[in-house]
């Protein structure tokens, strides 16, 4: 399936292996070593995304559903966006900016992510967005 990271990255079927495999959400996702993993593959096969372009998408009663396959009991236990928490979609900046750190792991040094965290935090005072870019070249 997936020869890149952004190939990984974009595809909605690869979200819900990536999930069920437990791997912590951020850039691992997008590590050779996940988006290539064989059993992750295997599952992005079975995921079946249903869009505006599927003919009975109109008949459908939930935008997402989740179908387990139990085969020691074996049933399915479905799930739909009812049965879970709801979920806010809203970052404060707080959070914005963690998860930019946490996404900047590995790439940029805590030094580096500090002074761009403080650079997009007084951007009205920067005169050229090169020098922001510049920080990026850690």
């Amino acid at each position: 399936m997936e020869e890149s990271g952004d190939q990984a990255q974009f595809s909605a079927a690869y979200v819900f292996p990536v999930v069920c495999h437990q791997i912590e959400v951020g850039y691992k996702w997008q590590l050779p070593e996940i988006y290539s993993n064989f059993s992750i593959l295997e599952l992005v096969k079975r995921v079946n995304i249903a869009t505006l372009a599927n003919p009975d998408y109109e008949n459908r009663n939930c935008m997402l559903e989740v179908i387990v396959e139990d085969k020691e009991a074996k049933k399915e236990i479905r799930y739909t966006e009812r049965d879970v928490w709801p979920v806010s979609f809203e970052m404060s900046e707080e959070e914005l900016f963690g998860k930019f750190k946490h996404n900047a792991k590995g790439i940029l040094s805590s030094d580096a992510t500090d002074k761009i965290i403080k650079t997009i935090s007084t951007l009205d005072e920067l005169e050229n967005v090169s020098d922001l870019m510049d920080l990026f070249i850690d």
